[in-house]
C-alpha cells in the first residue's frame, strides 16, 4: 500500500484525483470532485483521502482541482504497486510516498512478540505457531485475538488447547477437515471427526451451522475459481485468511457443481429434520455426516 501525503500543485492534483477513484461508483466520483473543488470556508488545512486502483484513470476531469492550496490529498492503492506506474512518476516530484509491504518470516514473529509484550500475554511456542498457522500475517485479526486471549489468561501462559477453544478459525478448521472428509467419501474419518468435535462440547446445532456455511463457501469458491479469482480476491469474498482461502478453492475445484448442490440440499433437509422434531439433533448431525460422504465416494 502506497501513500501520498503532501500538497500538490492544481495540475497534478485533478490527474491524481482521475487515476485514484474507482471507476465504478459514479456518485462516489461526483461527491469527491465537489469536495475537491471546494476549499475549507474558515481557513486552515483540509485533507481528503481516496481508495482505489492507480489503473482506474476515469471519473474527475482537468477542472476538479482544487481551489485551494491547503488542500492536501492522501491516496491509499491497495496491492503492489508496479515502479514503472505513471501515477508514482507523478507523484513523486511533489509527494512523499510510502510503501507499506505485508510482513512475514521472522518480521511477524517479532511483530506477535512485541504485540504480547504490550500485553502482558504469555504464549507457549506451539501455541504462537497455531495462532499464525490460523491468521497469517493479518495483523488486525491477530491484534483482536491476541486481545481476547490475554483477557482470558489473566496473566497464566496460554496453551494450544487453548488457542483451539478461543480462536474461531480454529474451531472452523476443525469443521474444514471434517468437510474435506466428507467430501472425499472417507465415511469413516468423518464420522470419527464429527465424534470427536461432539466430544469436546460442540453444539449439534453449532456443528450444522458450520457445515452450512462451510457448503456456501465451497459453492463460492466454485464460483470463484471459475471466473479465475486471484488469491487476494479469494480470501476477501471467502472472508478466510489466505491459507484457508487458498484451501477452499482446491477442495472446491475437485467436486463438481452438481454434488455441491446436492450437498446444499441435504444440508437443508437435516435442518427442517431437526425444527419439525423428526430426528434429534444429535442423529440428524450423524446421518447427514453419512449421507454427505456417500455423496462424496460416487
Amino acid at each position: 500500500m502506497a501513500r501520498a501525503h503532501r500538497s500538490l500543485p492544481s495540475n497534478c492534483r485533478s490527474s491524481l484525483a482521475a487515476r485514484s477513484l474507482r471507476r465504478r461508483p459514479r456518485a462516489r466520483q461526483r461527491r469527491a470532485s465537489q469536495r475537491v473543488r471546494s476549499s475549507p470556508v474558515t481557513g486552515g488545512n483540509s485533507r481528503t483521502w481516496a481508495w482505489g486502483r492507480s489503473s482506474d484513470s476515469r471519473g474527475l476531469d482537468a477542472s476538479s482541482g482544487p481551489s485551494s492550496t491547503s488542500t492536501r490529498w492522501v491516496l491509499v492503492e491497495e496491492g503492489p504497486v508496479d515502479a514503472s506506474n505513471p501515477l508514482l512518476a507523478l507523484l513523486r516530484p511533489h509527494a512523499q510516498v510510502q510503501e507499506f509491504s505485508p510482513i512475514s518470516g521472522q518480521d511477524l514473529t517479532r511483530w506477535l512478540a512485541r504485540r504480547c509484550r504490550t500485553l502482558g500475554l504469555r504464549l507457549s511456542d506451539r501455541a504462537a505457531a497455531l495462532l499464525l498457522q490460523l491468521l497469517g500475517n493479518d495483523l488486525w485479526a491477530l491484534a483482536s485475538e491476541l486481545d481476547k486471549l490475554a483477557a482470558y489468561a489473566n496473566g497464566q501462559m496460554v496453551r494450544e488447547a487453548d488457542v483451539r477453544l478461543l480462536v474461531t478459525p480454529a474451531r472452523e478448521a476443525s469443521v474444514f477437515d471434517l468437510t474435506a472428509a466428507v467430501s472425499e467419501g472417507r465415511t469413516r474419518d468423518a464420522l470419527r471427526l464429527l465424534r470427536e468435535l461432539l466430544s469436546q462440547g460442540e453444539e449439534p446445532l453449532g456443528l450444522l451451522a458450520l457445515l452450512h456455511r462451510q457448503c456456501r463457501r465451497l459453492l463460492l469458491a466454485r464460483w470463484l475459481s471459475e471466473r479465475g479469482a486471484g488469491e487476494g480476491e479469494a480470501a476477501r469474498e471467502l472472508g478466510l485468511p489466505p491459507w484457508a482461502a487458498r484451501r477452499a478453492m482446491v477442495q472446491a475445484r475437485r467436486l463438481p457443481l452438481p454434488r455441491l448442490r446436492a450437498a446444499h440440499r441435504r444440508l437443508l433437509e437435516a435442518d427442517a429434520a431437526i425444527k419439525r422434531g423428526r430426528m434429534t439433533p444429535e442423529v440428524a448431525l450423524e446421518t447427514l455426516v453419512y449421507d454427505l460422504a456417500a455423496l462424496g465416494s460416487n
